[in-house]
């Protein structure tokens, strides 16, 4: 009797401990390379672009804020809260966990800058009570058996979605204009290509010459072209940034007072060459107004180029 009564009362308090039990919000932390505040703004009733905190649980949680909140957005694992700027207490209730009140995050929001809040739900438990009361002897044992069956949801973050960068630019530089392509495809990190090129082609020449013993026209022609790949990422606020190389030419021929055309040998470049820049999106567009390339490191050139900034994410209606 003594036995069955204890067995009770162990029952009896897991259920209440199993009731009790209630969810925790992680520390907030920063996502530096996460533009989503930026590149779809959400603006407060002060016209000021709101922070945006992704908070990683089921969407059955409610959430409150003594400054608002201005927007929330369901995704996939996640949910997505627009906050004006300097808000530092949330309020996150469940249906059937409880509430908690006041989390205060370590530091105030920034605008159009993304964070990420983790909430840790209770583990689910399953409970088999009692295997089998056995009395058919009085020498036979009393076996009381429970056993206690826990699951741990797993939570699954988001997927990147993947970004298309296709632009169009000029580089500028001693030899001529040449206007070129650029294509990318990106998450927070990816890979580029990129081809420029003055569209002509250098005369049929001679062999080469040199500046200080050249008898010519005047008449020279310049014809360049570069190729270039590698790797750009996202570095937030909506900046890109790009490295590569690959290989160059540029070929300068003089006419000589003959007729016949002549190699300058000392504005002539051939071989491997070099690239970074800075590029900077603004929702649907990209700039990249800062750009430098090289050719075996003797000729530099820099490049200007705008086009569009895509993203295979599928927008709500």
């Amino acid at each position: 009797m003594k036995s069955r009564l204890f067995l009770i009362a162990t029952l009896l308090s897991l259920t209440i401990c199993g009731r009790s039990q209630q969810f925790k919000a992680d520390s907030l932390r920063v996502l530096p390379n996460d533009i989503s505040a930026s590149m779809e703004p959400v603006y407060d009733l002060n016209n000021d672009i709101c922070a945006l905190v992704k908070v990683v649980c089921n969407h059955d949680f409610a959430f409150s804020s003594p400054l608002g909140i201005t927007k929330r957005r369901n995704e996939i694992g996640e949910v997505w809260l627009y906050l004006p700027e300097g808000s530092t207490l949330l309020t996150i209730k469940h249906p059937q966990w409880g509430v908690l009140r006041d989390y205060r995050f370590p530091y105030p929001l920034k605008s159009q800058t993304t964070y990420e809040l983790h909430i840790s739900e209770p583990r689910p438990q399953k409970h088999i009570p009692i295997g089998s009361w056995s009395s058919t002897s009085p020498a036979d044992p009393r076996r009381d058996t429970l056993v206690i069956i826990s699951q741990q949801t797993k939570i699954r973050h988001p997927r990147q979605p993947l970004h298309f960068c296709l632009s169009a630019g000029v580089s500028i530089g001693s030899a001529s204009l040449m206007p070129g392509i650029r294509i990318a495809a990106m998450k927070r990190h990816g890979l580029y290509l990129s081809a420029y090129s003055s569209l002509r082609s250098s005369p049929a020449t001679q062999g080469t010459t040199a500046e200080a013993i050249t008898y010519n026209t005047g008449r020279t022609r310049n014809s360049c072209s570069l190729f270039t790949a590698g790797v750009i990422h996202q570095l937030g606020k909506g900046f890109l940034l790009y490295e590569g190389g690959g290989w160059g030419n540029h070929q300068e021929a003089w006419e000589q007072i003959d007729g016949q055309w002549y190699s300058h040998e000392e504005k002539c470049h051939k071989g491997w060459s070099a690239e970074t820049g800075l590029g900077y999106c603004y929702r649907n567009l990209w700039f990249a107004a800062i750009g430098l390339q090289t050719i075996t490191a003797k000729e530099y050139q820099g490049t200007i180029s705008i086009g569009l900034y895509l993203s295979n994410k599928k927008r709500k209606p």
